[in-house]
């Protein structure tokens, strides 16, 4: 069972997080990712770095969680547990080739299943399979 939403913020608070994801079970339609966009202003001002370049890498963080689940923190690019900051003034990071095709993968999967006619015509799917 997940934890209240007011107990998750004041976590985050408490350990001074830019943001959280809480993963997508399989057959959910969507997933809860959380960005303080207060903490990257913050962090923009304190680096020089644009906000923009840090909420971005921030959001692919965050959405890499959602679907590659909470243990998915490598030691480089995108999904390290602590994103460096400070590198991104000259650097952009990426996720792995293991990690893009298991994004690919469960992306492939989860739009497998059914959709409304109206919700296939307004968002029409285009993803095509990891090569292996």
């Amino acid at each position: 069972m997940l934890p209240k939403i007011p107990v998750v913020f004041s976590l985050c608070k408490y350990l001074n997080l830019i943001g959280f994801a809480i993963p997508c079970h399989e057959h959910d339609r969507g997933c809860l990712l959380c960005i303080f966009y207060s903490r990257i202003s913050a962090l923009a001002e304190e680096t020089g770095i644009g906000p923009g370049r840090i909420l971005g890498h921030v959001m692919a963080h965050e959405l890499g969680h959602g679907l590659l689940g909470p243990d998915a923190h490598e030691g480089y690019d995108v999904m390290q547990a602590k994103l460096p900051i400070s590198d991104l003034s000259w650097k952009t990071l990426y996720f792995t080739s293991a990690q893009s095709k298991r994004i690919r993968t469960e992306l492939l999967a989860r739009n497998q299943e059914p959709r409304s006619a109206g919700v296939a015509e307004r968002f029409p799917i285009t993803l095509t399979a990891p090569e292996q």
